[in-house]
C-alpha cells in the first residue's frame, strides 16, 4: 500500500451471516477486503478505478469531496495482490 492508506468509503456486502467488508483509499487508489470467513484481500484499481468512482459517486451523490475525485487519477494502477489469509490486527495496522 503508499504508506498513507486512508480509507474514506467502506461498503458492506451482507448475506445471511456471512460479511465482507471493503475500504476503499481514494488517495492510493487502493483498497482492503476483509471477510467474516477471515478472508483479507488488498489491491489497486488496476484499471477499474472509473468503476471505483462511480461506486463512490453513486452512493454518495451529495458529497463534494466525492464528486471533485478525477477519475483519471486512476488509470495508472498496477495488478492486485494475492488473496491471503486475514493477518492478525497489530500487524495489519504496521503496513
Amino acid at each position: 500500500m503508499c504508506g498513507g492508506f486512508e480509507p474514506r468509503v467502506a461498503v458492506r456486502f451482507e448475506e445471511g451471516s456471512r460479511v465482507t467488508d471493503m475500504t476503499i483509499c481514494y488517495k492510493c487508489a487502493e483498497f482492503v477486503i476483509r471477510s467474516s470467513e477471515g478472508l483479507y484481500q488488498s489491491g489497486d484499481f488496476e484499471g477499474e478505478g472509473r468503476a471505483f468512482v462511480r461506486l463512490a459517486r453513486r452512493a454518495f451523490p451529495r458529497d463534494p469531496i466525492i464528486r471533485a475525485i478525477d477519475v483519471h487519477h486512476y488509470v495508472r494502477t498496477t495488478f492486485l495482490r494475492d488473496l491471503e489469509p486475514a493477518p492478525p490486527p497489530s500487524e495489519d495496522r504496521q503496513r
